[in-house]
């Protein structure tokens, strides 16, 4: 498995989180 890919849906996961809702 490349490890780019679950650090890069791990960083787009914290951003959505951390949008205002």
């Amino acid at each position: 498995m490349c490890l780019g890919v679950p650090i890069k849906l791990s960083k787009l996961m914290k951003i959505l989180f951390n949008l205002p809702q």
